[in-house]
């Protein structure tokens, strides 16, 4: 699943108000079942009330569910000033449980049930699911579009430390469920490519590889230090292969951008490259420089970096083993359950239909073979909310706390030197809270103490723009 928590704004409309409180659960467990009936069309947040009520001491992760029968009918002990349609849920286990204010009860979904947030209780986290597509325990996860958002640490209109405050009227759930994973583990991983690219002026090789041309380690180890993860990154050895007793004891470790919903097992993945001749990732140490296929390439947009493969191709995450291209048939390993997810070289997510033309698909895999791509065959999976929005919506909460819109950057304590951008003072409003205060807890407006910084950089705030100015 995606990662946490990504601010999402939407339109402003009615208002209402999520309280976060503390109790422990285990990490939610992800398993593909049978989607239940799905509900069409826009659904009406209804009365929002005084909000969404949770008992205070909730900790852990969980959702937001939107229920099509009134909670207050549906679920007991919910009480009358609780939002008509929205309730706090977690997953206990493979069981699903909801929240009255006093503890956790279990409850079986329905049809039409539909997670629309993502919350992390103890850090006071919230996330809309815009453009989310996936089942969590035969539950639709993510909508399609609508005009819902949260913000956190606010009620009622205020400030207020650990609660969320929940904006709008409806989500329209026109979720396709055949997806069997969530395209935005595959686009955050096109984010990291890029700003890899950025970095080192390349794409990253399919594989770490030795002084002699052996595959040591998977590009996804390479990936680690722009996902946020340089920790994990330099817990390897990167001379050794990955099943070195070294590096194999890492296995364990695997972030969840790469968790597939149709692998359960441990430490393995089917998010994979497609290498080979004239793809995004040669089967050598040969390397790919992105501005390449936007000028004489086929285009970013046209070229695919990473698919969902068939669960029987999972392989460990750090074994460096993906899909190889065949031109005789390139649809080898793929779509054996229908619809699978795919990523183009731009972070544009796919839903390709397993009877999609295979020359087409080929063709989509290849990145300067002049052939023509017809996208008609593919459906792009809706993309989150704009940066603008995201970004318009971050100045806005800043100017309600501090009666004011940030100043131009983040100044030294004499008010003598600018230090960084006015983009870091948003950063708490746009679901940033952590980073922000890595950052100015630092020496700031030295790049040396701030660099390891730049890699968690959120994509709404490219590395360009964080400077101050």
């Amino acid at each position: 699943m995606k990662p946490l928590f990504s601010f999402v704004r939407e339109s402003v409309g009615s208002c209402s108000t999520l309280r976060s409180k503390k109790e422990s659960n285990q990490r939610p467990s992800y398993e593909l079942l049978e989607p239940r009936q799905m509900l069409a069309g826009d659904l009406s947040l209804g009365a929002l009330n005084s909000g969404i009520q949770v008992m205070d001491d909730a900790v852990g992760q969980g959702f937001v569910l939107y229920s099509e029968e009134a909670v207050q009918t549906r679920f007991a002990g919910i009480g009358p000033d609780n939002a008509e349609h929205l309730v706090a849920v977690r997953l206990e286990g493979a069981r699903w449980q909801y929240n009255d204010d006093s503890q956790w009860r279990d409850f079986s979904p329905t049809d039409g049930d539909l997670l629309v947030g993502e919350v992390d209780f103890g850090s006071d986290k919230i996330a809309a699911l815009h453009g989310e597509q996936a089942i969590i325990n035969g539950v639709d996860y993510g909508f399609v579009d609508g005009d819902l958002w949260f913000a956190a640490n606010r009620f009622g209109g205020g400030q207020d430390d650990g609660e969320f405050e929940v904006f709008g009227e409806s989500v329209n759930s026109n979720v396709d469920s055949g997806l069997t994973s969530s395209p935005a583990n595959l686009r955050d991983l096109a984010d990291a490519v890029k700003a890899f690219s950025d970095h080192h002026d390349r794409v990253p090789n399919i594989a770490i590889f030795d002084d002699a041309g052996k595959p040591l380690l998977s590009w996804r180890v390479q990936l680690l230090p722009f996902l946020g993860m340089q920790d994990l990154y330099d817990q390897f050895q990167l001379d050794e292969p990955w099943n070195s007793g070294h590096n194999l004891a890492l296995v364990d470790q695997m972030p969840a951008v790469f968790e597939s919903l149709n692998v359960d097992e441990t430490g393995k993945t089917s998010l994979m490259a497609i290498g080979g001749e004239g793809t995004m990732f040669p089967l050598t140490s040969e390397q790919i420089e992105l501005r390449d296929i936007n000028i004489g390439g086929d285009g970013l947009a046209n070229t695919l970096l990473f698919v969902e493969a068939n669960s029987n191709r999972a392989v460990d995450w750090t074994r460096p083993f993906d899909l190889t291209f065949n031109p005789a048939s390139p649809l080898s390993g793929l779509g054996a359950s229908g619809d699978f997810a795919a990523v183009s070289a731009d972070g544009r997510a796919y839903q390709i239909p397993a009877t999609i033309d295979p020359v087409n698909f080929g063709n989509m895999v290849l990145r300067d073979d002049g052939n023509v791509v017809d996208l008609s065959q593919v459906r792009p999976v809706p993309d989150r909310s704009s940066a603008f929005e995201d970004i318009s919506n971050g100045l806005t909460i800043y100017r309600q706390f501090f009666g004011e819109f940030p100043a131009h950057a983040v100044y030294s304590t004499d008010g003598s030197a600018p230090l960084l951008s006015w983009r870091v003072a948003i950063l708490p409003y746009i679901g940033h809270q952590n980073l922000s205060i890595n950052l100015t807890s630092m020496k700031l407006g030295t790049v040396p103490t701030t660099w390891h910084c730049w890699s968690r950089c959120p994509m709404r705030l490219p590395m360009r723009i964080w400077k101050a100015g």
